[in-house]
């Protein structure tokens, strides 16, 4: 019999106007992970070829694997801090003392637990003060999207996990992820040939790991060292399978069922 293949989709967000829409899909079949070319959605291009309609590749996608498991992992928040939220609302509530304010508007519970437990010293964006605003933006529509039409996906924590759901979308950061796997994550971003060259290095270090069976040549034939973007669809793909079969940072508390959740794996 052969093994189901599970497909993990990577989108690194771009914005709705954004050139950097950029999308990696892996197939696990067995012990082994295999990579498809990644690709950069362009504005002239369209995310979406109307607000009715994922993005036709992806659909395609879902069409070509109808009993296999697919996993959407997005590099963006997928939900804004309860308190923006109540603001933008009208809620009634204020807070006397401005940092507290600005706190809870800013960040959810996600991200101060990622910048406390996982960064220690780096700051995460903000969802609701930051560029990511554009991102969340997308990023809601396409989660709706998914979630109302024919392939019924569901997104993590705000619907419950269930052992048979085939199509899932979960909020994942690829920094998070390369910590967990005790790397660095300092230079590998831009265009410069020194951020080429760690990005290549950091491919290595996760092939040498062991944590994750996937082909190095192919991966470097696929380009994924050449472009930034690509390379973090691609570590949203590895963020998938954590999230399915490696012990995982859960949420604590209801909030994250309103404000979304990042989800990352332990630290090694």
């Amino acid at each position: 019999m052969m093994e189901k293949i599970i497909i993990s989709i990577g989108w690194d967000v771009g914005g709705w106007q954004g050139d950097n829409n950029a999308f990696c899909i892996c197939e696990l079949e067995g012990d082994r992970i295999s990579i498809k070319s990644p690709c950069v959605i362009k504005p002239k291009e369209k995310l979406f070829d109307n607000l009715n309609n994922i993005p036709s590749f992806l659909q395609d996608e879902i069409n070509a694997h109808p009993d296999s498991k697919i996993i959407l992992a997005v590099d963006s928040p997928l939900g804004f801090p309860v308190q923006f939220s109540e603001l933008i609302i009208n809620s009634d509530h204020r807070f006397s003392d401005l940092k507290k304010a600005y706190s809870n508007y800013a960040f959810r519970a996600t991200d101060i637990y990622i910048t406390e437990k996982v960064f220690e010293s780096k700051t995460s964006l903000s969802p609701s003060f930051s560029y990511l605003t554009n991102n969340v933006t997308v990023a809601i529509n396409m989660v709706r999207l998914l979630k109302s039409g024919l392939n019924k996906f569901k997104a993590y924590p705000f619907d419950v996990q269930e052992e048979g759901d085939l199509h899932s979308i979960i909020e994942v950061y690829p920094a998070a992820t390369l910590i967990a796997n005790k790397i660095r994550i300092e230079k590998y971003k831009g265009t410069s040939e020194d951020s080429k060259k760690r990005r290549e290095e950091i491919l290595d270090d996760l092939n040498r790991s062991n944590e994750y069976p996937f082909d190095i040549e192919q991966a470097k034939e696929r380009g994924l060292t050449k472009i930034e973007h690509h390379f973090d669809a691609f570590i949203c793909c590895l963020a998938a399978y954590d999230f399915l079969f490696k012990p995982r940072v859960e949420p604590e508390g209801d909030i994250a069922k309103k404000e979304g959740w990042i989800w990352a794996k332990k630290k090694l």
